[in-house]
């Protein structure tokens, strides 16, 4: 087996590794979301979650509404700093 250079673990990963990490990312967040008690914050929180894990420098309210929601950036990153309240 090749070892990869520290740092670029996950790079070049194939197809069934890609699906196994956002499986294990969904049922994180839906464990997250089971426990937060309000239905209307589940779409909001899962945003959030996802947002925190892509790529992007900045990781505040509307650069992050900007990639989970491109279409509706205002109100998307106004739910979420709602959320994170």
């Amino acid at each position: 087996m090749e070892t990869l250079p520290v740092g670029t673990q996950g790079f070049g990963m194939g197809l069934h590794e890609a699906k196994d990490i956002e499986s294990r990312f969904t049922r994180y967040v839906e464990g997250l979301v089971s426990v937060i008690g309000h239905a209307d914050r589940a779409g909001p929180l899962q945003d959030y979650c996802l947002g925190l894990v892509m790529p992007g420098e900045r990781k505040s309210v509307e650069p992050m509404a900007a990639i989970t929601a491109p279409g509706r950036t205002a109100r998307a990153a106004s739910v979420v700093a709602a959320f994170c309240r």
